[in-house]
């Protein structure tokens, strides 16, 4: 064979070679895509009848192995933090979540979930503080409109007398009057809350039925002191409580 000859046979093998690697490459990363689509599913499926069955070890373990598969697979992380939850496993639950929130950091359920775990945890304030700084304004209009609301009756303001405030929310509520956040230690709201003389900060947290907390609510209420009837004015004495007159005897009347 002459060396004309040998060069195309050459340049035809080397790239029938490449044509073959990339063939390869392609397949193998094909695979990978597919068959880990595949495996995360069939493993969830596992996890799913696991479940159902009572083993709650064996769906715990099956949900986690095909989360390694496909993180992104929302239901199966949110199954894994139910179960979590009902085996008393918050911290767990809580690293879960918090691992969702990282790598999905859009989705709103993940944020609302672990909120409601840090109440679970006691951890009011962390709730608040996570669902108030969201990444973005969409988010936190859409988290803000499945937060619940509380109202506060009468509203701030300044008052000649102590009064009573009733809060109108529907759910479980904590309160101070100190103007700090409550927690899940402040009081209770059970009944109109009295506001004594003074300037008081009243600030309001409530939860809805499945632990999502609210913003904080507060009203600033200025209770004044009772002024005491001037002697002059023929008003009641302050002391003893007999009418006084128009003037005192003795005393003329000042007419100019």
């Amino acid at each position: 064979m002459t060396r004309e000859g040998v060069m195309p046979m050459k340049k035809a093998l080397a790239a029938g070679l490449i044509t073959l690697i990339l063939v390869i490459v392609c397949g193998v990363s094909l695979f990978a895509v597919a068959g880990g689509s595949y495996t995360a599913d069939f493993l969830k499926s596992l996890a799913v009848r696991a479940e159902a069955r009572g083993s709650a070890g064996y769906a715990a373990h099956f949900y986690r192995e095909s989360l390694k598969y496909n993180p992104y697979d929302t239901d199966a992380r949110l199954a894994l933090v139910r179960m979590c939850i009902a085996e008393g496993g918050l911290p767990q639950a809580r690293e879960i979540l918090k691992t969702g929130v990282a790598q999905s950091p859009y989705n709103l359920t993940f944020y609302t979930e672990l909120a409601r775990v840090y109440v679970l945890e006691g951890r009011l304030f962390d709730a608040i503080e996570l669902l108030d700084n969201l990444p973005d304004g969409y988010a936190s209009v859409r988290v803000s409109r499945m937060r619940p609301v509380a109202k506060l009756s009468p509203a701030g303001g300044v008052y000649d007398a102590p009064c009573s405030v009733r809060i109108q929310a529907g759910q479980d509520c904590y309160y101070t009057l100190d103007g700090t956040t409550p927690q899940l230690t402040s009081p209770r709201y059970e009944r109109p809350i009295d506001i004594p003389t003074g300037v008081h900060t009243l600030s309001v947290v409530c939860l809805d039925q499945n632990g999502l907390p609210s913003r904080v609510f507060t009203e600033q209420y200025t209770v004044e002191q009772p002024r005491p009837a001037s002697l002059l004015s023929g008003g009641i004495c302050p002391y003893c409580g007999q009418p006084l007159p128009d003037a005192l005897p003795g005393r003329a009347e000042r007419t100019d």
